[in-house]
């Protein structure tokens, strides 16, 4: 993993909480532009709250990782978001 995140973009699956969201903290410490995803809007925007005291970066696409339809969503929103994943 680069030190600099600049120009780099993360989608973490599962980023709304446990290890997916500890993943967003580090990316997002070291300047990476992250999309956490999970299937709860609540949870996911409670989580954006909290990850934005360390970036603005940092955005939450809900969606059910388990449908492909909603897998091509939520990358196609990541890189209209913040660019190639």
């Amino acid at each position: 993993m680069p030190v600099s995140g600049e120009n780099q973009v993360a989608l973490i699956s599962g980023g709304t909480s446990g290890i997916g969201f500890a993943t967003a903290q580090l990316l997002l410490k070291r300047g990476w532009s992250v999309v956490i995803n999970g299937r709860n809007e609540r949870d996911g925007q409670e989580a954006v709250v909290k990850l934005r005291r360390l970036s603005s970066k940092v955005r939450f696409v809900q969606g059910d990782v388990s449908k492909v339809m909603n897998c091509r969503r939520i990358v196609e929103d990541t890189v209209r978001l913040f660019g190639p994943v």
